[in-house]
């Protein structure tokens, strides 16, 4: 006999079977309450400033140290209730002159700088009238759009879930991708420079030490050093009570020629490795 528990069609023999399937589905849906009420009641949503609010799209700050998955899911929660709107769109940045002065479309903006785009460190998304709530952390910024390096978490969630990259179970909030050969160099980068550094308790990189370099083709060890350097500096991951140590190793591999601003892509292969290559060569890292 087929029975439908918990939205899912069990075949079971008799009634007794169906008094054992519903009690199981129950059993795992008071469990799942529980742990709901649980985050709930310890949740403590950071402090944030409203900087502009178009009804459907508002826009927010939040200090970078306060930027955890934790805090962010508790944030939406509180988004929701005082705003109570069946529909809202939320950007949530770290510097005021970003949320101000961020764009989705940028056709006709002159003096538009990317580092607007840059500082959106997550979105809440909220839709009833399909039943969608959802939170967007968004490591490099908006990034055209793009969910590639972005970590989706469908809301409401029983327990806290990890981000698509982590270092030492801490999600990796900012990561400043590349956007052009300009970005690092005016040759051809082909090389690979292994890093050490030590993420404190804030989340930031400090005592960053080269433990190898290794150019190819000619290219300049020195500026490939730099341009590995230049960007771990500027990751950040989660506050947590104690400090960690990693290791990265970056893999070069910009051929573009004439270099310009030719566009660059980016692999992360936390937790050890990236690899920059030109936009055209989207290839994984071994």
């Amino acid at each position: 006999m087929k029975t439908l528990v918990c939205g899912i069609v069990k075949t079971t023999p008799d009634g007794s079977g169906r008094q054992r399937a519903i009690r199981r589905c129950c059993l795992l849906l008071l469990l799942s309450l529980c742990c709901a009420n649980r985050l709930a009641a310890e949740c403590k949503a950071p402090a944030y400033r409203e900087v502009a609010d178009y009804r459907l799209n508002t826009r927010l700050t939040v200090v970078s140290s306060a930027l955890t998955v934790k805090n962010l899911i508790c944030l939406a929660g509180l988004l929701k209730a005082r705003y109570d709107r069946p529909k809202m769109f939320v950007y949530i940045f770290n510097t005021e002159e970003a949320a101000r002065r961020f764009l989705v479309l940028k056709s006709g903006a002159e003096g538009y700088s990317l580092s607007y785009d840059r500082a959106l460190r997550a979105i809440y998304s909220l839709d009833q009238s399909i039943q969608e709530e959802y939170l967007l952390i968004t490591p490099v910024g908006w990034n055209d759009g793009s969910d590639e390096y972005v970590t989706r978490i469908d809301l409401p969630v029983a327990t806290i879930p990890q981000c698509r990259f982590e270092l030492h179970g801490r999600c990796l909030v900012t990561f400043e991708g590349y956007k052009d050969h300009s970005d690092i160099s005016k040759s051809p980068l082909s090389g690979t420079v292994t890093l050490t550094a030590h993420v404190n308790r804030l989340g930031g990189m400090s005592s960053i030490h080269i433990v190898s370099s290794d150019s190819e083709f000619g290219t300049n060890r020195g500026e490939l050093t730099r341009a590995a350097i230049d960007n771990l500096r500027e990751w950040r991951v989660e506050p947590a009570p104690q400090q960690d140590i990693v290791r990265i190793k970056y893999i070069f591999d910009v051929r573009s020629s004439p270099p310009g601003n030719a566009a660059l892509h980016v692999t992360l292969a936390l937790p050890d490795q990236v690899l920059v290559t030109d936009a055209i060569d989207k290839v994984s890292a071994p």
